[in-house]
């Protein structure tokens, strides 16, 4: 993989599979609820936005990276222990570790988006893809990730001091 932009796009790709994978688990583990509800709103949108990437990539002939794949799929496998329920309950460290992580994510999402959006008027396989929406898109994900992530420090501050 010689190419600087498919070893880029690889890179995104990777965190999507983490990111996508991640948001489906704390969807999983809040079904029931209304945050659960949401999140799984943002799940389906992280998954169509890999998918979206996934054709990018396609536009501009770059493979995917087995490896790279494996990566982003074992780093949500080995995030799962700090998201574990203690006897039952909720534990509000590990989503708090969860909603930061996803947070990260997002963020490096826009940064995708807006380079591509700025690539594109140079790399003609990058044109057709509507970047502003899609930022747009990731923007609003964040901006509730935010809020979610938040929440769940004032609960981590909240169990510290009981």
């Amino acid at each position: 993989m010689a190419d600087p932009l498919h070893a880029y796009l690889n890179d995104h790709l990777g965190g999507a599979t983490t990111g996508r994978d991640l948001a489906r688990t704390l969807a999983e583990r809040r079904a029931g609820s209304p945050t659960g509800a949401e999140m799984a709103r943002v799940a389906r949108e992280i998954a169509d936005d890999r998918e979206t990437l996934e054709a990018i990539m396609a536009r501009v002939g770059a493979r995917r990276s087995p490896a790279k794949r494996l990566m982003g799929w074992l780093m949500e496998r080995a995030a799962r222990p700090a998201m574990a329920t203690r006897s039952g309950g909720t534990d509000h460290l590990g989503e708090l570790r969860a909603f930061e992580m996803l947070c990260v994510g997002v963020e490096g999402k826009c940064c995708l988006w807006e380079g591509l959006r700025t690539l594109s008027g140079s790399v003609p396989p990058l044109r057709g893809t509507d970047y502003d929406d899609l930022l747009a898109r990731a923007r609003a994900q964040r901006a509730w990730l935010e809020e979610q992530r938040l929440a769940a420090t004032g609960r981590v501050g909240g169990a510290a001091g009981a």
